[in-house]
């Protein structure tokens, strides 16, 4: 039952490509100006560019090359995939991605593994703490999932700092040489996001 004048379709929003800007960031956590919410199909352009950015391949492999086409056809997938999540940490004022977050849970009786790259263009600002701080307080506190994992190549060593202090711990797994996995159960660890 609905109250005559009090909404109508023209006054609500739905998260996501065009809707109102600031309710898109309502349900996902911010902090300091900053916010993470949905990847959106406006985001590809940005992700194309870092994700082919030499900064970007020296850390992270690819099985193809990435193209807004591929990226978009990617997109698609990815939302009908209920086993993942993908971000963007954007500026609040301007709506300007920051960097890319996101899980994803390759086996249903694992936990989910994370991602993250940072724009080539904003390293050293600390937008990669901010963007993983915010996606593991919204798997932990929103979507109640019982902790993360992360695998990287143990030179990186930015990365490996990252999620250290993020709470994440090295542990054993049979991975290719040069290869580390780190994780953090929350219901072992309620660390410090």
């Amino acid at each position: 039952k609905t109250v005559f004048g009090v909404s109508s379709s023209s006054n609500i929003a739905i998260p996501g490509d065009g809707a109102d800007f600031l309710d898109e960031h309502r349900s996902y956590p911010r902090e300091d100006g900053f916010a993470l919410r949905r990847f959106e199909f406006r985001d590809i352009p940005s992700r194309v560019e870092w994700f082919n950015h030499p900064a970007t391949l020296e850390y992270m492999t690819f099985g193809s090359a990435i193209t807004e086409e591929s990226t978009e056809k990617w997109l698609r997938q990815a939302r009908k995939d209920p086993l993942r999540g993908d971000y963007v940490l954007c500026d609040e004022s301007t709506d300007e991605p920051l960097a890319v977050v996101g899980y994803r849970f390759y086996d249903p009786e694992d936990l989910p593994a994370i991602y993250i790259a940072v724009s080539p263009h904003q390293h050293g600002k600390g937008h990669g703490s901010r963007a993983s701080r915010l996606l593991l307080r919204h798997m932990k506190e929103n979507l109640k999932l019982p902790g993360v994992y992360a695998e990287l190549y143990r030179d990186n060593g930015a990365s490996y700092k990252l999620w250290e202090r993020l709470g994440m711990y090295e542990v054993e797994a049979d991975l290719p040489d040069g290869r580390v996995r780190m994780e953090d159960k929350w219901t072992d660890s309620e660390g410090s996001l």
